[in-house]
């Protein structure tokens, strides 16, 4: 074979490899990993007393796609919810299907942030510690 002819059929055989490698990278799944996904499975609780020394509480159990609110004076919220981002430790909640008393609300947004290492959420800028 002469050496144009071998020149010619490994200049086609890299191209043949790059246009794969291009199909690949545009044809793959670009879904990120969400890192803190299952962290915030479960019950978080914020706590305390009022001036007058009655005792509240206000719980966030988050569990697949769903999440409820208890709270003491009595408050009862539920609705299903999908991590729409996560930038670093803070994570977008979109909740629909919200329902609180006799009140529906199809969609809002909840910023979530993540302290990974105290175990704790920070939810409208109030810390939440794991039950």
């Amino acid at each position: 074979m002469s050496d144009a002819a071998e020149q010619s059929l490994m200049i086609l055989t890299f191209f043949v490899f790059m246009v794969v490698g291009i199909i690949y990278l545009v044809n793959r799944s670009r879904e990120v990993p969400i890192k803190y996904a299952d962290f915030i499975k479960g019950v978080w609780e914020r706590k305390g007393a009022t001036e007058q020394g009655k005792a509240w509480y206000i719980r966030y159990l988050f569990e697949d796609d769903t999440f409820q609110v208890f709270a003491d004076p009595h408050l009862h919220i539920k609705g299903n919810y999908k991590i729409a981002g996560e930038l670093e430790n803070l994570l977008t909640l979109e909740l629909y299907n919200i329902q609180q008393n006799d009140t529906f609300i199809p969609y809002a947004q909840m910023p979530i942030a993540v302290d990974h290492r105290r175990h704790q959420l920070t939810i409208e800028e109030k810390v939440f510690k794991r039950v």
